[in-house]
């Protein structure tokens, strides 16, 4: 499978059980890689849900690469997502 033990994976389908373990489709999960210096503690606390979906969506959608300057535009920065994205990507 495209998902090993110890992996940090997130439900995009419709499952959000609240348990430590569950039986999921993998179809419907998606594996999250923290950024430098976020341990998953603080990415479900202190950011919360608006931190995993600004996270998700620069992992999946911005591409960002750390290696070359790059410029990133978050165009809804207003809200808790688009600030959190904003701050992540930097």
């Amino acid at each position: 499978g495209a998902f090993k033990v110890g992996d940090l994976v997130t439900s995009i389908g419709r499952l959000w059980p609240w348990s430590r373990l569950f039986v999921a489709d993998q179809v419907d999960l998606v594996r999250v890689t923290l950024p430098p210096g976020f341990s998953p503690s603080v990415i479900l606390s202190c950011v919360g849900l608006s931190g995993l979906t600004a996270l998700l969506g620069i992992q999946k959608k911005a591409e960002i690469d750390r290696t070359r300057p790059q410029t990133f535009v978050v165009s809804g920065a207003a809200g808790s997502c688009g600030s959190l994205a904003g701050q992540m990507a930097w």
